[in-house]
């Protein structure tokens, strides 16, 4: 209970001293494949960059950034858009929140609310197994702050240690004794073996100066827009199949490697 109660000031305390941060900027690295989605992580995968900014200006106008080198997504303040490197895009027009299409990274971005929730968290499963320390890093005292999680995710099931949140795993926060600032996050999932690294923030700056042409993108020429799939012209035919049929019709074209039958 008192490592419990210990956390949450903690975590309240720089929640504090994040009232007044008006930009982000975050270099990561992340054990995943460049192109594929945010989210996807690999025990086995090598460990690929992963940058944010995140700037808010006066008027409370927001603008961020996540990318990896295949994969980057883009708020603009008016519009999101995802590039898939390197022609594919898809695009929504209105500013969604840091974290969506399933970029949880980007919820870094927003401190003051990945820190509350992290407290309330704290309050509200006070039997979660939480560690707070102080340790010398580079010479400077730092508090560790280590919180496990665990999965309902049975150790069999396909998906498990594919996402964190299919995962047993250990975030280790680092804030800064003085100024009581976010300064690093390490993600450790958990395994029979060992505990395996999987995300690290390298380095956070705020309330640093972030070039406009951050929030944003260029696209490519010939780039291919994502859109909702639309009704054939003899839709009916299809609607109307019984499963047997779709599975019969579906395989047969893969036979004669039809593959606009295949698409339909």
């Amino acid at each position: 209970f008192e490592t419990t109660a210990s956390a949450t000031q903690v975590l309240q305390d720089a929640i504090n001293a994040v009232s007044d941060v008006w930009s982000v900027h975050i270099k990561a690295q992340i054990r995943t494949i460049a192109h594929d989605n945010f989210s996807l992580i690999g025990l086995n995968y090598d460990f690929v960059p992963i940058e944010m900014w995140k700037h808010t200006d006066t008027n409370g106008f927001v603008q961020w950034r996540v990318e990896k080198p295949g994969r980057v997504l883009v708020m603009d303040g008016k519009i999101t858009t995802m590039l898939i490197r390197p022609n594919h895009a898809v695009r929504e027009e209105e500013p969604l929140p840091p974290g969506c299409f399933d970029s949880w990274q980007g919820r870094l971005l927003n401190v003051h609310d990945l820190l509350d929730s992290e407290l309330q968290n704290a309050k509200n499963h006070p039997d979660r197994q939480v560690s707070l320390s102080h340790q010398e890093i580079e010479g400077k005292d730092k508090l560790v702050l280590k919180i496990d999680i665990t999965t309902d995710i049975t150790k069999d099931d396909y998906l498990r240690n594919k996402f964190l949140s299919e995962s047993d795993h250990t975030k280790v926060y680092t804030f800064d004794t003085k100024t009581k600032l976010l300064e690093g996050l390490q993600v450790y999932v958990h395994t029979e073996k060992e505990d395996v690294l999987v995300f690290e923030i390298e380095d956070i700056e705020y309330n640093c100066d972030i070039k406009p042409d951050v929030f944003t993108l260029a696209l490519p020429e010939d780039v291919i827009w994502f859109v909702q799939p639309q009704p054939l012209p003899d839709n009916e035919k299809y609607a109307n199949m019984t499963p047997e049929q779709v599975a019969h019709t579906f395989f047969e074209a893969c036979g004669k490697e039809n593959w606009d039958e295949v698409l339909k």
